[in-house]
C-alpha cells in the first residue's frame, strides 16, 4: 500500500493507555484523536506484543491503514546523553557508539542509536545530543504498526515530542527554561528545554501507584531541585499526561508547584475532534505526546 501524506498519525502507548493524534500540516489541525484505556493491560505480559488486537482495531476505527506515522519510545527505557566530541574528530558516528557505550547494560551491537549535532561548544570541541535504544524495542513498535498497515516514518522520544508540541504551542515562552512533566500510572518523566532544544531530563519512578498530590509535588520539586538547579534564570512548570487526567489531583499538584499550568496542545495547533467540553480537559493530558509526534512525523516528511 502506498503511503498517504494528506494526514499523518502520532502514536504514543504507555501502559496507560493507547492515544492516536491525526494531525494535517495544511491546515495545522488535528482532526482526529482516540484514547483507549488500558485499565485492563497485563503487566507481566510483553506490553507492545499484546496489544496487537487493541491496536489494530482502533487504527482501522480510525482509518489510518497507508498513513504515515511516527510512534514513541519512553525515555526510561533510552540511553540520552550530550556528548563532547574534539573538533578535528574525523568519524563521528564511531566516537559517539563508544561513548554510548559507556552508559549502556550489554552491548552497542543490541541498540539502535541517533545523534544531532547542537550549539557550537567553541574553541576544540563540538556538542551532541545522542540517544540509544535497544534494537528489540524499536522492531516490537515497527512491527505494531506494520500489522495495522500504518507505514512507520519516525521512531522518537516522549520527551522529545513533548518538546515538539510546547514548541508548536508556545511560541511566545520557548526562549526561557520550562520544565514538562508527563505523568503516567508507574513513572513521570521530566524534561528541560530552552529554546526549542533539550537541555536535560530525569525519571520519578512511583511503581505500584503515585503518592497524593502533596506528596506527589514533593517528589517532583525534589527531582527538580536536584537535577536542574543548574538553570539560573529558573523555569516554568507545565504537566501533562495520564495523571492529569484527574482534574482535582491535576489542579492540587499544579498549585502546590506554584505557577505550573497543564500543558495545551491545542493552544496554537487547530483541532476539529469531536470531544465533548467537559470532557477535553480529561482528554488533554492524554494527548501531548500524541500531538507532538504527529507534527514531527509531517515535519520529516515534508523534508
Amino acid at each position: 500500500m502506498a503511503t498517504r501524506l494528506d494526514s499523518v498519525c502520532g502514536i504514543d502507548i504507555t501502559k496507560d493507555s493507547i492515544s492516536i493524534a491525526q494531525y494535517s500540516a495544511a491546515d495545522n489541525t488535528v482532526a482526529n484523536a482516540s484514547i483507549v484505556p488500558l485499565d485492563d493491560a497485563d503487566s507481566a505480559a510483553d506490553l507492545i506484543s499484546s496489544l496487537k488486537a487493541k491496536f489494530r482495531k482502533v487504527a482501522s476505527q480510525m482509518h489510518c491503514e497507508g498513513q504515515a506515522a511516527a510512534v514513541a519510545m519512553s525515555a526510561n527505557s533510552a540511553v540520552v546523553k550530550i556528548l563532547m566530541l574534539d573538533a578535528d574528530e574525523k568519524d563521528v558516528r564511531e566516537a559517539i557508539g563508544w561513548e554510548l557505550g559507556q552508559h549502556i547494560v550489554g552491548t552497542m551491537d543490541d541498540y539502535s542509536f541517533d545523534y544531532e549535532p547542537l550549539a557550537a561548544a567553541g574553541g576544540s570541541v563540538r556538542r551532541f545530543l545522542a540517544v540509544a535504544y535497544r534494537s528489540a524495542n524499536v522492531q516490537k513498535l515497527v512491527s505494531l504498526l506494520k500489522s495495522a498497515r500504518i507505514s512507520p516514518f519516525v521512531v522518537d522520544l516522549d520527551i522529545f515530542a513533548l518538546i515538539d508540541v510546547f514548541e508548536a504551542n508556545y511560541r511566545e515562552n520557548i526562549a526561557s527554561p520550562a520544565v514538562i512533566v508527563h505523568g503516567c500510572g508507574d513513572s513521570s518523566r521530566l524534561v528541560l528545554t530552552e529554546g526549542g532544544a533539550f537541555l536535560d531530563f530525569d525519571v520519578v519512578e512511583h511503581r505500584g501507584g503515585h503518592a497524593a498530590a502533596d506528596a506527589y509535588a514533593s517528589q517532583l520539586q525534589d527531582a527538580m531541585g536536584r537535577s536542574f538547579a543548574g538553570t539560573n534564570a529558573g523555569f516554568e512548570t507545565y504537566v501533562t499526561g495520564p495523571l492529569f487526567s484527574d482534574p482535582d489531583f491535576s489542579e492540587s499538584v499544579c498549585s502546590r508547584l506554584g505557577s505550573a499550568r497543564v500543558l495545551d496542545p491545542f493552544k496554537a495547533v487547530r483541532s476539529t475532534v469531536a470531544i465533548p467540553g467537559e470532557e477535553l480537559v480529561k482528554c488533554i493530558p492524554y494527548l501531548a505526546v500524541a500531538v507532538g509526534l504527529s507534527l514531527r512525523c509531517a515535519a520529516e516528511a515534508d523534508a
